[in-house]
């Protein structure tokens, strides 16, 4: 659903079995069509590097 994900690219990738540069560019490209945001900028409040989260829209959770 539109819940909120986190997701490391480098964990999607090698469970994917696909390179990391790949899921960038498949999230970039949900991203662009409207299917799927970053809800977080992947920092926490202190600043510290964490996973981002992102959500599929209501549009791509409808057609699967």
């Amino acid at each position: 659903g539109t819940t909120q994900i986190r997701a490391r690219l480098d964990t999607v990738a090698m469970q994917a079995d696909v390179s990391t540069k790949t899921v960038q560019r498949t999230v970039a490209t949900l991203d662009k069509a409207g299917w799927m945001t970053a809800t977080t900028e992947g920092r926490t409040e202190h600043g510290v590097y964490t996973s981002r989260r992102y959500a599929f829209s209501n549009a791509l959770c409808s057609i699967v």
